[in-house]
């Protein structure tokens, strides 16, 4: 062991670099020496880095327990380390796999801060007690608790013929065992990538990661735990192209091990408030998407261009990344609606169609389709269509009411001829109930948090049962007000 004398002793380095991290130098049971951190935090780039928050294993009352609360500030906010048997109320503090950003909880892996107990990266999730998953190096896998790569043992041959073409032979204490293969899990004894769970969540869509089905909030939508535990947009996405001064051809292998140095010297150049580096394409040169928490002053997205550090042709940016200088293309602002937004929400059909208006985006109706089931998701909002013929009688008599045409997009004022359903147009708001009455009659029947003659009103408090009111005027009518008083 390089750390250890002959005679199994710490050598005095090792002791005195534990000791510059402030920790201890000690011998684990494998016979390696470590840096001894102490509780709440883990050794990690030659420093003690705070974990208390990240490890999602413990609760915010395990670290009150252990009276450990005092060493991670960014997480359980408001627990009284004297009495941790009466936590505070639960949506006032963030909970352990979450950390406050910008006055919201945000998961760890979106925050940018799972490095010390994540070093190979992260995925998040949308599952409040695996807020997310920590990534595995080759040659390991994750473990049940979504946080610890265990290395993997090799099945001989004769445990590898027992498997299915669609499985894959591990070792699960010392035994051989046939598991579907990544991406895959079994259904009706059968490894499959279908998956069956419908999301709860805003924007989430269903996902297998080992083995089991998650939801996860669609890039570019992240999770907040706010409350409502909805996918919203709310980061900045920005595209940079350039060359690396590198003779090696653009293979897969090549461009995922410069990836690493990339990011490292991005974020030297832009510091935290850089959330992510994600390759778009690599070809014959990057293509990188930078997603930044906030949107960027045009200076700030110049220090590329601006070339600090010049060699003859070559840009170097520290730590460890050489740009060719003539490759370096602006900066700009990724346009969603390009590609992005119109794939996810399948909007190139002759229903819908992604506009971009300053900051903000919006999947909205083409003329000809009816927009209704708005929902705002941070910087993007998204409508419903169905066809107009749809909201109309089957019968068009000359003596027909006017109809007001709307934007695309908009409300719409349609009066109708008589409908035989009044809850056809959706009266009812914030997802209310509609329930047909007598005659041109129908009741709303309001969510918890609702009140209203339509649930048009957030009632600031839980609700004991739903509230169920009886509109007795006409269609018509009420398809102007809601035009009118612009209710959502």
């Amino acid at each position: 062991m390089k750390d250890l004398y002959e005679n199994c002793q710490i050598k005095k380095e090792k002791q005195l670099s534990c000791q510059e991290a402030e920790a201890i130098a000690r011998i684990d049971q494998n016979g390696r020496v470590y840096c001894d951190c102490g509780p709440a935090k883990t050794y990690h780039n030659g420093k003690c880095e705070l974990t208390g928050c990240l490890n999602y294993s413990k609760t915010c009352q395990d670290l009150c327990n252990d009276n450990i609360l005092y060493k991670d500030d960014r997480c359980c906010e408001g627990w009284n380390a004297s009495n941790c048997s009466r936590p505070p109320i639960a949506s006032t503090f963030c909970p352990t796999g979450y950390v406050r950003l910008r006055g919201q909880c945000r998961d760890a892996c979106t925050a940018n801060v799972t490095s010390p107990i994540c070093p190979e990266g992260c995925t998040p999730m949308t599952n409040d007690q695996m807020p997310f998953h920590c990534k595995c190096k080759s040659g390991f896998e994750l473990a049940e608790d979504g946080l610890t790569c265990r290395e993997k043992v090799v099945c001989n041959e004769e445990e590898k013929k027992k498997c299915h073409e669609s499985e894959i032979c591990t070792i699960i204490d010392t035994k051989g065992v046939c598991r579907c293969a990544e991406g895959l899990q079994r259904l009706n004894g059968v490894c499959t990538d279908k998956c069956t769970t419908k999301c709860d969540h805003k924007f989430a869509k269903c996902v297998i990661i080992d083995r089991y089905e998650r939801c996860t909030c669609i890039y570019p939508l992240s999770k907040t735990s706010n409350g409502n535990q909805m996918c919203t947009l709310e980061f900045y996405s920005y595209i940079l192209v350039f060359q690396t001064n590198d003779t090696e051809p653009y293979t897969s292998s090549f461009c995922d091990n410069k990836l690493p140095d990339i990011t490292s010297a991005l974020k030297v150049v832009f510091g935290r408030e850089l959330l992510k580096v994600e390759t778009v394409s690599c070809k014959n040169e990057f293509v990188l998407r930078l997603v930044f928490e906030n949107k960027q002053h045009p200076a700030v997205l110049r220090r590329m261009s601006n070339c600090q550090y010049p060699q003859g042709d070559v840009c170097i940016f520290p730590p460890k990344l050489n740009v060719k200088a003539a490759s370096l293309k602006a900066i700009e602002e990724e346009n969603l609606c390009a590609g992005i937004l119109q794939e996810l929400f399948n909007v190139s059909d002759a229903s819908s169609e992604c506009t971009k208006e300053e900051d903000n985006y919006t999947i909205r109706c083409r003329e000809g389709f009816t927009a209704y089931g708005e929902v705002k998701s941070g910087r993007l909002t998204r409508w419903s269509c169905k066809a107009k013929d749809l909201l109309t009688s089957s019968s068009t008599e000359s003596n027909a009411p006017e109809t007001i045409s709307p934007e695309a997009g908009s409300r719409e004022t349609t009066t109708l001829n008589n409908p035989e359903d009044p809850c056809i147009s959706i009266p009812c708001f914030n997802n209310g109930l509609c329930k047909k009455g007598p005659k041109n009659t129908y009741v709303c029947e309001c969510k918890q948090g609702f009140s209203g003659e339509r649930c048009e009103r957030n009632a600031g408090k839980k609700l004991e049962a739903p509230l169920v009111v009886v509109i007795t005027f006409s269609i018509g009518m009420q398809l102007s007000l809601r035009w009118l008083f612009g209710f959502a």
